[in-house]
């Protein structure tokens, strides 16, 4: 197959991403930006834009600007700018950041319903952007229901992860689902985050880490990185691989704040079940990732940013390195027992309810190779009693959100 070929294998993910999480309607101005190495992934989503009605201008990257593209020449932020819809799909490059950065700052400026999917490849397509979407939405909104009761979530993997995350209510819970219902999200979608106000512990990253280290370093299942964290910062990280180790610490001391956990996040895209070594999907698997650098402040209520930002980018162009580590080989999310007694009560209601249907009852997680068991325990507020699905609706904003990430 010519690299200029149709790949049929991609447009169920395509269409996913047209109709389903962008919802395109007939007549709607498309843009879509790509490159050389992710060309059959733009041109399988052009294909489907057209087959709604909608027209569509697809541009690739290398045909305006030389690589690394730090700055977007006015040949494509012109027609970005004129789109009422536009995605995404380039493969990073080490110091595009800004121009990633740029490209969010006038999808938001000019309130264009935008998907962006750095990094994606052909196998994400047929894999993470093939999720029942609605599906995973549901999910979401569910256990964004039960984060916003947590003040205390504990973290623990066979690995040797021991991290306590603390919240308070001043900072937003959101949900990046892949139903984009505001201006702009991550694909594929499965997520919910906030600005923990307090991590301490150890995390030991046997996922992956983002931004250019994914392709460069893929998943650290034979080399995990340790890292302790105290207070929120970064005190050590200590890796097999030296290289990635140095290079790892050096990005999180860019400028003040880049050592700092910025988001503590949990995945929700019941279609990811392995590690690819890119986040871009790897951090939708059900479980744990972390982030150091900018908060997301304007989506989280953080009163602080950050210029640096690994895989994921703010509206005050903050950024952040966000990290996967492995989950189980069955993993549940339980509702809590109607008692809501005091720790004890809540962590078992949290890890392991008999008497309760979960949100997750009916998704089981495969095994991404030893099973590692994530334990969570919450303490504060316990939702009331009553199935899920009755549960009253937030009227909060923390039900509808983009993930302001460019990674």
């Amino acid at each position: 197959m010519s690299d200029h070929a149709l790949n049929h294998s991609l447009i169920p993910g395509a269409r996913n991403a047209v109709e389903v999480c962008l919802a395109v309607q007939p007549r709607q101005k498309v843009f879509i930006l790509t490159d050389h190495r992710t060309r059959r992934v733009g041109m399988a989503l052009h294909e489907e834009v057209l087959r709604v009605g909608a027209t569509c201008r697809l541009a690739v990257l290398e045909d305006h600007v030389q690589r690394p593209a730090v700055h977007l020449p006015e040949s494509l932020m012109a027609p970005l700018s004129q789109a009422e819809v536009a995605l995404y799909c380039v493969y990073p490059q080490a110091g595009e950041l800004p121009s990633r950065i740029q490209m969010v700052r006038c999808v938001e400026r000019h309130g264009i319903r935008y998907a962006h999917m750095v990094g994606i490849t052909e196998d994400i397509m047929c894999q993470g952007m093939r999720a029942d979407f609605h599906k995973v939405d549901e999910v979401s909104r569910r256990l964004l229901q039960r984060a916003e009761s947590c003040s205390t979530i504990r973290v623990r993997s066979r690995a040797g992860t021991n991290l306590v995350a603390h919240f308070e209510p001043c900072y937003t819970w959101r949900k990046t689902s892949g139903i984009i219902e505001e201006v702009w999200s991550n694909l594929p979608g499965g997520e919910i985050f906030t600005f923990p106000a307090r991590v301490d512990g150890v995390f030991v990253v046997d996922g992956t880490v983002g931004d250019h280290f994914g392709e460069k370093y893929g998943v650290l299942d034979r080399t995990p990185m340790i890292l302790e964290i105290q207070d929120s910062r970064l005190r050590s990280a200590r890796c097999p691989n030296r290289d990635l180790e140095r290079e790892f610490w050096e990005y999180c001391h860019q400028v003040e704040g880049s050592d700092r956990v910025g988001e503590f996040a949990i995945g929700t895209n019941l279609a990811v079940f392995e590690f690819t070594g890119n986040l871009l999907q790897d951090e939708k698997m059900p479980g744990i990732h972390i982030a150091f650098g900018d908060p997301y402040g304007t989506q989280t209520g953080a009163d602080w940013s950050c210029t640096t930002q690994g895989s994921s980018f703010r509206t005050s162009s903050a950024s952040t390195t966000p990290i996967s580590a492995r989950i189980p080989r069955s993993c549940r999310c339980m509702p809590p027992t109607p008692n809501g007694g005091g720790a004890r009560e809540t962590s078992r209601s949290l890890c392991e309810s008999p008497d309760r249907a979960s949100p997750w009852d009916s998704h089981r997680f495969p095994g991404t190779g030893r099973a590692r068991w994530l334990f969570v325990k919450a303490r504060g507020t316990v939702p009331s009693a009553g199935p899920p699905e009755t549960a009253a609706p937030r009227s909060s904003a923390a039900g509808v959100a983009r993930h302001a990430a460019p990674r």
